[in-house]
């Protein structure tokens, strides 16, 4: 399975599909101008294809997506805090519908990470939570939905919560013993299987328990991809690969070595999302390997089983009402803002007052986060009566950009620090603390993991919403102006 750039199929692209007869394709934000686009594309994709495409994104709501036209949902994590197992299973409908309505067969969600790790990069708000338990139900609930009209894709198997190495850039390690991995970090997947979940993804990290050999990823593990999951656990899905264009594999292997170990290992597809050079060079690999027999006709015959299986299913059509989706977002939204802290909500409309808000300049800290520009809190707040200005600061403020934002917030009766990921970002750490001690009003709301909350002990009310998207945004403006009540229950413990 391979990615290109560009809106429309180039000539290069075309090529891959016609001469390397590949079986599949992902599409990132790159690759998209409009909903309509995306369906001609998808269409011309297939019929250039000498068999039907898998055709993937990572749609997974909140933080990643690729189709900001479609709807976006909250997150996992903000589903996590509503804990609405109907809810959930509602989310993963929709969005399996959007996405078959654009011609995407496949998504490469949900994230059945358990963040049970505080300090990590790539996952935080992607995971449902750290009760195992939630995040195996809640999962449940969103592929079952979501398989009535497209195939889910669980991962990162097997389970990268408590991990503190981001592997786009490099290996890490899960150090943990098997009997706390089955109770933690399988249990999710063992409940995805149960749902019947049409792929796996696998995790670029170590499992020494798993696999001792020193050094070797779940990805391009026997041990873990045949030994464990298609053996042990009775997985009879398709099992791919994360991308191999990824830190943790590319410094450590080579795509084309890699690309072959990992099918040797009992993957079924191999992800390259990126670069034509490496795309051909994983492909020149697997046919060399096939062909001097190092990768068996019986490997190969399975995984073109499970694929296969995986095409013929699913061809049903949906028939989208975005609006109803639209109040589904909203609702889930609604239902995941956590109010950790309350010392002086709601805001009440006061002409009076003179309220700011800092609103951070959104990024991924992943590689995986495809990241538009953000919509920003104060209009929203604007809607209900409550008058303010607004101003960026960039996630890792310099210390003159501090000193002129503090000094601006002088001015101010009510200060709105919006934060996002601040326990990870020792200088926005300093921006809050310093507008907490102007002995100002002090509202902190989290955009992204809470895990801030321990960041700013000074903040009179603390809010979380788990995601800076439109829809969260509005519920967060809501309950700061005190139209709805938040009722969310945070599922991690904080710092």
């Amino acid at each position: 399975m391979v990615g290109f750039h560009g809106t429309k199929v180039d000539a290069d692209t075309e090529s891959l599909l016609r001469e390397c007869h590949l079986g599949g394709v992902i599409l990132f934000a790159r690759n998209v101008e409009s909903l309509d686009q995306v369906r001609r594309l998808t269409t011309k994709l297939q019929s250039i294809a000498r068999e039907p495409l898998l055709i993937a994104a990572d749609q997974e709501g909140g933080v990643v997506i690729r189709f900001t036209q479609a709807t976006i949902f909250p997150g996992n994590m903000a589903l996590g805090a509503a804990n609405d197992v109907h809810l959930t299973k509602m989310v993963g409908e929709a969005t399996g519908a959007e996405l078959k309505y654009l011609g995407i067969n496949l998504n490469l969600a949900p994230v059945l990470d358990v963040n049970n790790n505080p300090h990590n990069p790539g996952i935080g708000v992607r995971s449902f939570g750290e009760d195992p338990n939630q995040v195996a139900i809640l999962g449940r609930a969103f592929i079952e939905g979501h398989q009535n009209w497209a195939w889910a894709t669980a991962k990162h198997f097997p389970g990268k919560g408590d991990i503190s190495i981001d592997s786009h850039i490099d290996l890490p390690t899960v150090a943990h013993g098997k009997e706390r991995l089955e109770e933690v970090e399988l249990k999710p997947f063992i409940e995805a299987i149960a749902a019947n979940v049409g792929a796996i993804m696998t995790a670029h990290v170590t499992f020494p328990a798993f696999d001792s050999t020193p050094g070797l990823p779940a990805t391009l593990s026997q041990p873990v991809l045949t030994g464990l999951l298609k053996e042990e656990l009775g997985f009879e899905g398709v099992v791919i690969t994360d991308d191999l264009e990824m830190g943790a594999i590319a410094k450590h292997f080579g795509i084309g070595e890699a690309a072959v170990m990992a099918v040797e290992a009992g993957a079924d597809i191999v992800l390259v999302c990126h670069t034509r050079e490496a795309q051909i060079e994983a492909y020149n690999a697997l046919l060399k390997a096939f062909e001097s027999g190092r990768i068996s006709k019986s490997r190969l015959d399975d995984a073109l089983a499970r694929i296969a299986k995986l095409k013929k299913g699913l061809n049903k059509y949906p028939y989208i009402l975005w609006h109803q989706n639209w109040q589904l977002a909203l609702e889930a939204a609604h239902k995941s803002v956590t109010v950790l802290k309350n010392n002086n909500l709601p805001i009440l409309p006061d002409k009076d007052r003179k309220t700011l808000i800092l609103f951070p300049e959104i990024a991924g800290l992943v590689q995986v986060e495809d990241v538009q520009k953000s919509e920003t809190l104060a209009p929203f707040l604007r809607d209900y009566g409550i008058e303010c200005s607004e101003v960026y600061y960039s996630l890792k403020p310099e210390e003159s950009q501090r000193k002129a934002l503090i000094e601006k917030a002088k001015d101010f009766d009510l200060i709105i620090f919006c934060s996002y990921n601040a326990h990870l970002t020792p200088e926005q750490q300093l921006l809050g603390t310093a507008l907490g001690s102007l002995k100002k009003t002090f509202i902190v709301a989290a955009l992204r993991n809470p895990y801030d909350y321990s960041s700013f002990p000074t903040a009179d009310s603390f809010v979380c919403t788990y995601s800076y998207r439109q829809a969260s945004l509005i519920a967060l403006a809501r309950v700061l102006s005190g139209q709805v009540k938040a009722t969310g229950k945070i599922p991690v413990e904080l710092l």
